[in-house]
């Protein structure tokens, strides 16, 4: 959830907001194999808190994006009022794509986790590694220069990374179903995602069943929510959430 902190700070001082984070990051539950099961426990946690009827306002980035428009999805269809703002959503192509590849899966999860530094100047592996073997060959370099790397270490990183492709699977696989009632938003990236998930996700704009608003905010995938392009991010949140205000 730290990635919302400078985020958070910015937005109305008056608004009440509620983060929901997959349970998996931080206890051996297992990641349901789909999002909109993943999406539907987030959704428990938003009916134990908010009375029905009170109206829904989703932000998201990411994955956190994709699971915004999901869950809002699902709410409409519970006949709750739901607004999402979206943050440079990316998902699979339409059809049936193939799944990642084990080293796909590894140098994206290190493009992630170094926030875009690493892309696609780390060494070939073999390919008959496992994701496992494959991060562990690549992990020693990628950590050595970067002491929040080393601090987490290899044990954390594999068990995160587990989380990551599973999360990486569903994404894939979600179909991007029509979300009839809710009003989405789309804040996309000036420069569009990079290394290997570049390769194998679209953006969600490009899948969408119907129109939604878009507008453009500085930086890339990774860079939005930096303190020096959040302002921008927080004031088309503000605007899309709040349009009566001037």
């Amino acid at each position: 959830m730290l990635c919302y902190r400078e985020l958070v700070e910015r937005l109305r001082g008056d608004w009440s907001v509620l983060g929901v984070a997959s349970p998996a990051l931080d206890t051996t539950v297992p990641v349901p194999p789909t999002l909109t099961e993943l999406a539907g426990g987030y959704l428990d946690e938003i009916r134990a808190v908010l009375p029905a009827g009170t109206p829904v306002r989703l932000v998201g980035w990411s994955l956190g994006a994709v699971l915004a428009y999901e869950l809002g999805r699902q709410l409409c269809a519970d006949g709750r009022d739901c607004t999402a703002v979206l943050i440079d959503p990316w998902v699979g192509p339409a059809g049936a794509p193939a799944a990642p590849s084990a080293g796909e899966l590894v140098r994206a999860f290190l493009t992630d986790v170094t926030r875009g530094e690493v892309t696609g100047e780390l060494p070939a592996t073999d390919t008959e590694l496992t994701a496992e073997e494959t991060l562990r060959a690549l992990w020693p370099q990628v950590a050595g220069s970067r002491p929040d790397l080393v601090s987490l270490g290899l044990p954390a990183a594999l068990r995160l990374f587990g989380v990551f492709a599973a999360h990486t699977r569903a994404l894939v696989r979600y179909d991007v179903p029509a979300a009839p009632g809710l009003d989405a938003h789309l804040l996309v990236a000036r420069t569009p995602l990079g290394g290997a998930a570049g390769g194998y996700l679209v953006p969600l704009g490009d899948r969408l069943p119907g129109p939604a608003p878009r507008q453009q905010v500085p930086g890339d995938h990774f860079a939005v929510t930096d303190p020096d392009k959040v302002d921008a991010v927080a004031a088309a949140i503000t605007a899309a959430l709040c349009p009566q205000l001037p």
